[in-house]
Formats: structure tokens, C-alpha cells, sequence
């Protein structure tokens, strides 16, 4: 009987022997966990099937070379709202005046960075406080698609912060991309005439797409607005972002739409009993 039980024992143990390599290396070696809450994660990890359809796109290729300018990059992270070449204004200059407090940053050639600067006595003052936001993480000169995932979907860029669940969403006729009919601050200064950067969403409400876009402007999406820089951003419907950048993607994306047209009441020559009279 003891014997039984004695090879029983060894068997149990060398199961257990090729068992927990196997498992080990589940959680330990088979799979690489990035940071998600980090700037330099793959998104295309979990999300592959997004990045296929993002490194397909010829309208993707404006997007990396926006996202490749780290002075526009730097912009957006600061909630900027007017580009001078050597100054950023952000938020707290919306209306025209600068107030004591307000603060800007301006560009240090010594350093390559952009300096915070405060508004005191009639001058801004630096704080020594520098920033230079750059998306592109492996330094290759160029923006991967995997990169370019954090063009729109990181808070940091957005005014906001948290982790992978509470990234944003930044849509096309965001204040700083292509605007809105409230805003507009995608300051042409930052792009050449070659980089054929448009301003949208202001243009829409004009032109032929003005019903599309308008109708969703007053619809809200499935995003939470949030209040980047501490402001209402202008595409908002609601406490969420609306639904305007769906007539941007009619044209701009291979996004599909499911599209279901009834047929309209038909009207027959079929009664008897009515009376024979001319066509008028």
C-alpha cells in the first residue's frame, strides 16, 4: 500500500515538474506587458486590427507629419490658442487681454525648448520651466503608426491625465486639429504651404456639408468631453464630444455605414370605382 502510494506521489510530482515552467512562463515569459500609461506603449499589442487600417490610410501620412512638428505637439499640450514663431498663447489670453498670471511660453534658442513664461508687470517672465513634447519615441526622425496612436488618444496632449482606460479621444474638429464652429485654434504658422494643412469644421458649416456636420454637431457621441485646460473645448454636446467629426470620416476614412433606404409610398391607377377625369 505504500508503495501504491509512493508512485502515486512521483507522479503527481512530475506533473507538477512540466506544469510550472508552463506556467511561468504564461505570465512571466511568454508575454510582454508595456506600460499603458506611458507614452512609448504599443497600442498595436492589443489593438492590431486598428493599426492595419491606420498604416493603410493615405489620410494617416498628413496625420504623422502633423504629429512629427514637436512644436505643434508642444501646443497642444499646453492648450495653446495663437502661434507667434517665438510665443504660444494659451488659454488665459482667449480674451485678448493679458492679465496678471497668465501664462504663455516662449521659445529658448539655447536650449531648444519652450520656456513657461507668467504675465507680471506689463511683461512675461520666465520660469525656467522648460517642455518639448515629441511623439517620436524610438528617435527614428518619423512617426511610426504605433507612435502616432498618442497624436489622439493621449491625455497628456489633451490637457488631461490617467491611465489607459481614461485616455481621451481627440476627433477631427477638435479646438487645436481642424476646428469647430465655437473654435478655431489650429494656427496655420505652424505648417508650410506643402504640408497642405486645412482648417475644417468652421469651412463645414459654409460649403455643401454643412447640414451633415451641423445635424451632428447638436448629437452626442459616445465620448466623454471632459474639460481639457480647464475649458469647455467648442465640439461638445453635453458633457460629451459630438457627433460634427462623423462628416469628416464619411470622407476622410474607410469607416463603414450601415445605410437602410425605404422605398416611398407608391400611389396606383387601380381604383374602379373612381370617376374617369383628364390629367390636370
Amino acid at each position: 500500500m505504500r508503495e501504491r502510494n509512493l508512485w502515486m506521489i512521483l507522479a503527481i510530482a512530475s506533473l507538477a515538474l512540466f506544469a510550472i515552467p508552463w506556467t511561468i512562463s504564461m505570465f512571466a515569459g511568454q508575454h510582454t506587458f508595456y506600460d499603458v500609461c506611458e507614452m512609448n506603449s504599443k497600442c498595436s499589442k492589443c489593438h492590431a486590427d486598428v493599426w492595419s487600417q491606420l498604416n493603410g490610410s493615405q489620410t494617416v501620412i498628413a496625420h504623422k507629419n502633423a504629429a512629427n512638428n514637436n512644436n505643434y505637439t508642444t501646443y497642444m499640450s499646453v492648450g495653446g490658442i495663437e502661434y507667434g514663431g517665438s510665443v504660444m498663447h494659451t488659454m488665459d489670453y482667449a480674451d485678448g487681454v493679458h492679465d496678471s498670471g497668465d501664462i504663455a511660453y516662449l521659445w529658448d534658442s539655447n536650449s531648444g525648448k519652450w520656456e513657461k513664461a507668467v504675465w507680471e508687470d506689463a511683461s512675461f517672465n520666465p520660469t525656467g520651466e522648460l517642455k518639448l513634447v515629441s511623439l517620436d519615441i524610438d528617435s527614428s526622425g518619423s512617426i511610426s503608426t504605433d507612435e502616432l496612436c498618442n497624436f489622439c488618444h493621449d491625455t497628456r496632449l489633451f490637457g488631461l491625465s490617467g491611465t489607459h482606460t481614461q485616455r481621451t479621444v481627440r476627433v477631427c474638429d477638435d479646438d487645436r486639429c481642424h476646428g469647430n464652429r465655437n473654435h478655431n485654434y489650429n494656427d496655420p504658422d505652424f505648417f508650410d504651404a506643402g504640408s497642405k494643412a486645412t482648417i475644417v469644421g468652421s469651412d463645414l458649416s459654409e460649403y455643401a456639408h454643412a447640414a451633415f456636420y451641423l445635424s451632428g454637431c447638436n448629437e452626442p457621441s459616445p465620448h466623454a468631453a471632459g474639460l481639457p485646460f480647464g475649458h469647455a473645448a467648442g465640439n461638445v454636446n453635453g458633457s460629451d464630444i459630438s457627433k460634427g467629426y462623423w462628416a469628416c470620416l464619411g470622407c476622410h476614412s474607410d469607416a463603414g455605414v450601415a445605410i437602410t433606404f425605404e422605398a416611398a409610398e407608391t400611389y396606383g391607377h387601380d381604383a374602379d370605382e373612381e370617376t374617369p377625369t383628364r390629367y390636370r
